[in-house]
């Protein structure tokens, strides 16, 4: 069985006039991301695990997170020009080829469309589509013994992991407590009255949700930031 990661690179810099795109670096909040995101998978890693990479900088950087939180030798990543230069689904599936057996899991850390397109090449589900966020990763088994045995629409997907994935949870699990509060005590004062406006109590939680959660997150990001 063979096991494969496909990791986007985390948030970068704009590109901006005196930086080019390959020298775009990852920004705090990226990297932060990224360590979150790393520190969820130690636990499902192989030992006989290959990192590969786009040499780009946020690629690299954030194929650099990984390797420290999953103790792998950042001087043993294997970069690959053609998965910057081309990033297209045919160009990962030969470097897929390319693995030595001995390795049961491979980590690859691209860019978009790509490395999105290469996952929709993949999965078992051919008409699968998934923008890979920043930061996301994609895991899929596959039955196969041989990297130059995996075909086209033969992974399982196992894994889709993303940081905002757990920060709309949260959002919505808040929206969903404020509305019942609010919704509790008007019903205390005045049933009916309460009804009459539940459309609008529940506007204002969605609202009241997103700006404690966007305000939490600006928080943490300065508490991280001053560590």
């Amino acid at each position: 069985m063979k096991k494969v990661f496909l990791i986007r690179h985390a948030k970068a810099e704009n590109l901006k006039e005196g930086l080019s795109d390959f020298s775009r670096s990852l920004v705090k909040e990226g990297m932060k991301e990224s360590k979150d995101i790393a520190k969820k998978i130690t636990d499902e890693v192989s030992d006989n695990m290959i990192l590969i990479s786009s040499p780009a900088h946020r690629a690299l950087e954030t194929a650099h997170i990984f390797a420290e939180k999953l103790n792998y030798p950042a001087a043993k990543i294997l970069l690959k020009d053609s998965v910057y230069a081309e990033s297209s689904p045919e160009s990962f599936m030969t470097i897929l080829g390319e693995i030595e057996d001995t390795y049961d899991a491979v980590m690859l850390f691209g860019h978009n469309p790509g490395i999105s397109e290469f996952a929709s090449l993949l999965i078992t589900e051919k008409d699968f589509q998934f923008d890979i966020p920043k930061s996301g990763i994609l895991e899929f088994d596959f039955s196969q013994n041989s990297w130059k045995e995996i075909e086209k629409h033969t992974g399982l997907l196992r894994r889709v992991d993303y940081p905002k994935k757990y920060r709309n949870r949260f959002k919505e699990s808040l929206n969903v407590k404020i509305s019942q509060a609010f919704s509790e005590l008007l019903n205390r004062i005045n049933t009916d009255s309460s009804k009459n406006i539940q459309q609008s109590v529940e506007k204002h939680a969605a609202k009241i949700a997103k700006k404690f959660t966007k305000d939490l997150r600006r928080k943490t990001h300065e508490k991280s930031a001053d560590q």
